[in-house]
């Protein structure tokens, strides 16, 4: 019996690794290989799904079908469902892949059950052959469909209960990090200032205000007029440095905002221009304004249906800061993700597709009706790179392959980020002394940053284990990848924000 056994263990033990080395293929029942579903991101819970469902099955199996024991109902359950799911992987794949619909969901469970049924019903009757006619086809039939729609209701319940579960688990964490993330002694020896955006409830509107703090004084302190502001200012556009802010002040009618540079000393406006402003920087020497305008959506082809989102198609052009004169405008097409001024404010750092032909698509040219973020491409499919935009000789050239651009003002080497996937980011440096790029912190989950005045310390946003919504801690984190320091300067952060140094 054991000689007989030792085979079929090892096969399971082959199933099990499987299931935890490759989770978002091999998934438990038909149902589970649904594309975009399951994704990498989501590997530990539809790993510990896979592992119940095979569980619960088993133990229908043991309980149902005397006198088999439950190990050999264990092997027999992780069978039925490897077999079942690999059978849905290929209707997935051949049929609904990149086509698939929420609309389509409730006719795709019941395919996928049908086919379940059709796979596990004939592959029960022969791994049961040894009872022989006490296991007849009607009630192989019979335990079939029972144990799959059991384990069909339980892939639709527990969603709701792990979400329940997590939330719990999220909200521990949560308060664990609020009191253990309180080493101040990580701003020591910094300057500058940390702009970012606050809501503010008026009483007759919620408003996006600026807010202060000095690193060095570790004060807050509210950035707006007494009076002229009273619906706030956008959240998409803004920059402070030094006595000048540029935002988009929202206007008593919310129509025709435009974008205003103005002197803290009085807040009356320098200037006004008007444009879809998606990203504004000040430059350091306080004479001249980057701005990205958006101009249209850039997109490429999927398949014939659908279409890939890619961002927003820009410009990057360089107004005076004095008068609201346009004086440059780069020759390359930019994306709204990230800009920078260069530490002698003659060069611009931007992001921008590597290849540039992808702007040229033009939405009234395709014919698809289904979009998707780029999230959903392969990776490397749309490589960003960073670009330096040089003004004195209006030329652009590739840095790095990376988002986010921030400028080191001591040293004048730039940090950005690194995405791969959806999630996972990480922060890398350019070093203009050696021309390569390094990585620094790997695994931030932040889309922005931050980096200090010194190039030491950096701000990201950690996200909050809340299942639902958006929320981050805005924290100050070391750049010795061994430390596990951390000060949460703003316990809620949703927006960009800013680390610069002090200006007379």
């Amino acid at each position: 019996m054991n000689k007989t056994l030792r085979p079929y263990s090892l096969f399971v033990l082959a199933i099990f690794l499987l299931i935890f080395i490759f989770p978002n293929i091999c998934h438990a029942d038909a149902i589970s290989p649904i594309i975009n579903v399951f994704t990498p991101d989501t590997a530990i819970p539809a790993s510990i799904l896979t592992v119940l469902i095979i569980l619960i099955e088993a133990l229908l199996l043991w309980k149902w079908i005397k006198p088999v024991s439950f190990r050999l109902s264990l092997w027999r359950s992780a069978i039925i469902n490897v077999a079942s799911s690999a059978a849905g992987s290929v209707v997935v794949l051949v049929f609904f892949r990149d086509k698939l619909e929420w609309g389509m969901s409730g006719l795709i469970i019941l395919m996928f059950f049908i086919l379940t049924l059709a796979i596990e019903t004939p592959l029960l009757k022969i791994l049961y052959r040894n009872l022989g006619d006490s296991l007849s086809w009607v009630r192989t039939a019979k335990i079939s469909f029972g144990i799959n729609l059991i384990s069909y209701l339980f892939v639709l319940i527990f969603p709701f209960i792990f979400l329940f579960a997590y939330s719990i688990y999220g909200s521990i964490a949560d308060s664990m990090h609020v009191k253990k993330w309180t080493d101040i002694s990580l701003l020591n020896n910094e300057s500058g200032y940390i702009y970012t955006l606050d809501h503010n409830d008026s009483g007759k509107n919620m408003k996006y205000v600026l807010e202060q703090y000095d690193v060095e004084k570790r004060t807050w302190k509210r950035i707006e007029p007494a009076s002229g502001w009273e619906k706030g200012i956008r959240s998409s556009a803004w920059d402070v440095r030094g006595n000048i802010i540029a935002c988009i002040i929202e206007p008593e009618d919310w129509t025709n905002p435009q974008l205003s540079i103005l002197n803290t000393a009085s807040y009356t406006p320098i200037f006004k221009i008007n444009g879809n402003f998606q990203e504004i920087r000040i430059s350091p020497d306080m004479k001249k304004l980057a701005a990205i305008e958006y101009v249209r959506e850039a997109i490429a082809p999927k398949d014939k249906e659908s279409y890939f989102s890619l961002g927003s198609a820009c410009k990057l052009r360089i107004y005076d800061i004095n008068s609201g004169k346009l004086i440059y405008e780069a020759p390359r097409w930019a994306l709204n993700e990230g800009l920078s001024w260069g530490k002698d404010s003659t060069t611009v750092f931007f992001t921008s597709f590597r290849d540039e032909h992808l702007f040229d698509n033009n939405r009234n040219n395709f014919p698809q009706t289904h979009s998707y973020g780029r999230g959903y491409a392969k990776e490397g499919q749309f490589p960003i790179d960073i670009f330096v935009f040089d003004l004195a000789t209006n030329s652009t050239k590739t840095i790095s392959k990376g988002m986010d651009p921030r400028i080191v003002s001591s040293t004048g080497d730039i940090t950005f980020v690194r995405g791969r996937g959806m999630y996972d980011r990480e922060i890398w440096k350019f070093d203009f002394n050696t021309g390569k790029p390094s990585q620094l912190i790997g695994d931030v989950k932040s889309n922005y940053h931050a980096v200090s005045p010194s190039g030491r310390k950096f701000l990201i946003q950690i996200p909050h284990h809340h299942v639902f919504g958006e929320d981050s801690f805005l924290t100050v984190i070391d750049i010795d990848k061994a430390s596990k320091r951390r000060f949460i300067l703003r316990s809620s952060s949703h927006y960009d924000f800013r680390w610069v140094p002090k200006t007379n």
